[in-house]
């Protein structure tokens, strides 16, 4: 494999088992467990934002369609990545016990 796909293979192992963390963190409530998760999963929403952007300007020279299918569901996607992150902040900056209770 190539080194880049490599480094996506490894980012994606590693948010995985940060994944694996959050649900840890949120039974036990163990705050500091959740904060692993927030910092990957906003890397990967910064990545999706920078996507996003270039792929919605591209997609206006392809096809009229395509323009207005796309940046729709992709801005679906990227709003609800956005409100699993807030939720695990407010979580995270809050008393766990009282949100999942």
């Amino acid at each position: 494999p190539t080194p880049l796909l490599s480094l996506v293979l490894l980012f994606t192992i590693l948010h995985f088992i940060f994944s694996l963390l959050l649900t840890v963190g949120i039974r036990l409530d163990k705050r500091e467990l959740l904060l692993p998760w927030l910092v990957t999963h906003l890397i990967i929403i910064l990545l999706k934002i920078v996507i996003f952007s270039f792929t919605t300007f591209i997609t206006f020279f392809i096809d009229l369609l395509v323009s207005i299918v796309f940046p729709l569901i992709t801005g679906i996607v990227l709003g609800v990545s956005l409100l699993l992150w807030r939720l695990v902040l407010a979580a995270y900056t809050n008393d766990i016990s009282r949100l999942v209770r």
